[in-house]
């Protein structure tokens, strides 16, 4: 009986520390990405002009949506 209540206290215990790892993990785990500036980037069009437009837009601080 009281090998039973000590395999019980323990597994409470695990479970407890188990629980608070996890919510002191996840938030960190959702941080926002860093922004990164990259020193070489790619544009893919159908023309070769709507390449240079893009990659001109990406060289003047736009970003892959105005590119």
């Amino acid at each position: 009986m009281k090998k039973k209540l000590v395999v019980l206290g323990l597994l409470a215990v695990v479970l407890v520390l188990v629980i608070v790892g996890l919510c002191l993990w996840l938030p960190s785990a959702s941080k926002e990405p860093d922004n990164h500036v990259y020193t070489r980037a790619a544009v893919a069009a159908d023309a070769k002009q709507c390449s240079k437009i893009g990659r001109d837009a990406l060289r003047d601080g736009g970003s892959a949506v105005d590119a």
